[in-house]
């Protein structure tokens, strides 16, 4: 892979070389989690902050906040080439969907 790609991904991560301790890190597969792009945190706080009430509900802040899901839903089936957003499933974490798949009827 060409250095400065990977210098430009690594960027996009803000602890992928170092953590809070500025200690060097190595990744591995695991169950706890994953790295999360700087910008995808940046509109996942805003959307917190903006858009906070439950879904379904009346309020603006509710017709927003389904409007945000929807909208991640649609990018993640553009980068899938998914044939709609109504394929991709969202939730908390993979525990809780693979949870409430294993007790689904």
């Amino acid at each position: 892979m060409n250095e400065d790609l990977l210098v430009a991904i690594r960027r996009e991560f803000p602890y992928s070389e170092v953590d809070g301790n500025r200690r060097k890190r190595i990744f591995f597969e695991n169950a706890a989690g994953s790295l999360v792009l700087k910008r995808v945190a940046d509109a996942e706080a805003k959307a917190r902050l903006a858009c906070s009430a439950n879904v379904g509900g009346p309020s603006w802040e509710s017709k927003m906040n389904e409007e945000t899901i929807l909208e991640g839903r649609r990018a993640v089936r553009d980068f899938l080439n998914g044939p709609s957003e109504d394929c991709i499933v969202s939730g908390e974490s993979a525990t809780i969907l693979l949870f409430h798949l294993a007790y689904a009827n």
